[in-house]
């Protein structure tokens, strides 16, 4: 690998651990997929109404205490491109953050169901 892209492809390691965390504590809502340090989440419901109605609840979850803020996407989910120089510590306090704020989506969303 060239010297520059090496510490990516590192970090996109990384992000594949945060991320099959992150899917793991949704509770089967959310499916993640990136690769390098482009990941993200759709939710797993068949209505694209039902998957916005979950980000909505997804966004109450990451503000205030939750303290993440991912790139909600039209479609039912959310995107992640930390910068390129962003440390691994700061991607795993980011993925910790968002874990939680998905377990609590997923414990909100199928306790409603």
């Amino acid at each position: 690998l060239h010297p520059t892209t090496a510490p990516v492809a590192d970090m996109g390691e990384v992000c594949r651990e945060v991320f099959t965390e992150v899917e793991e504590m949704s509770q089967g809502t959310i499916k993640c997929h990136g690769q390098g340090m482009m990941w993200g989440g759709l939710f797993q419901f068949e209505e694209v109404g039902r998957r916005l109605a979950a980000n909505v609840v997804l966004k109450k979850h990451c503000a205030g205490d939750g303290g993440v803020v991912p790139y909600f996407v039209p479609a039912g989910g959310f995107m992640v491109t930390p910068p390129l120089d962003t440390d691994e510590m700061a991607v795993r306090e980011m993925g910790r953050r968002l874990g939680l704020a998905v377990k609590a989506t997923a414990e909100e969303l199928l306790a409603e169901a």
